[in-house]
């Protein structure tokens, strides 16, 4: 029998309303609960590295606007990209961009207090700890039961976070999706199989990564034109 994903053609948009997360361990296993169920903020992608991760709608959802000075701009275009992997690494940004550490401390944390940067947070690139399988499988829901499904989900040691997609596609009926992590494909057939057995999931389709084209931080402050 097609598959639904191979009788699918066309590009369309599906917007995330409702997003379950929790944090993840690569070095080992899986953390255990709590998760976090958030209604849906777009969320930075990191490579590794210490970054900052700012909600890229701060600005829509508040309002406000900022303005900074050339001196700030320097310092946020060392903070967008990997912090120095140094003992003193606010003194070193402050030295590159001729400001004191004083002024890099009290400008991050002006944007930290102000909602504008998130948080700070250290990124590990999984795929070199053994986590080298991933999928993200797309699973048939009714509205009803996708709070409580996606709870359920969230909890999976296997699953980093899921989304809720309604879709507006006949040809694509699959709303809930979950990003499933492994060592091989068949971790990830185990985990499948471990929602369809514990949860009203049954139908599914499952979107492997082939090959990552892209995955970079978000630049938002670029290099001055020469």
């Amino acid at each position: 029998m097609q598959s639904m994903r191979e009788s699918f053609r066309g590009v369309g948009a599906i917007p995330a309303s409702f997003f379950w997360g929790r944090r993840t361990n690569f070095c080992g296993t899986f953390q255990e609960p709590p998760f976090f169920p958030v209604h849906m903020i777009p969320l930075s992608c990191v490579l590794g590295g210490l970054r900052l991760y700012c909600p890229s709608n701060f600005f829509t959802i508040t309002g406000l606007a900022m303005e900074f000075t050339d001196k700030e701009q320097a310092i946020l275009r060392i903070a967008q990209k990997s912090i120095p992997d140094t003992l003193t690494p606010y003194a070193d940004m402050a030295a590159a961009t001729g400001a004191t550490e004083e002024e890099v401390l009290e400008l991050l944390s002006r944007l930290k207090d102000s909602g504008a940067i998130r948080r700070f947070g250290a990124s590990i690139k999984h795929q070199r700890t053994g986590w080298t399988h991933n999928a993200m499988v797309a699973w048939m829901v009714s509205p009803e039961e996708v709070d409580e499904v996606g709870r359920k989900a969230a909890e999976h040691p296997r699953i980093s976070h899921c989304y809720y997609r309604p879709s507006p596609y006949p040809a694509w009926p699959y709303t809930f999706y979950t990003m499933i992590h492994g060592k091989s494909e068949k971790d990830c057939l185990d985990v499948v199989e471990d929602l369809r057995r514990t949860t009203v999931l049954d139908r599914f389709e499952i979107l492997e990564s082939l090959k990552e084209l892209k995955k970079i931080s978000m630049t938002y402050f670029a290099e001055p034109s020469k």
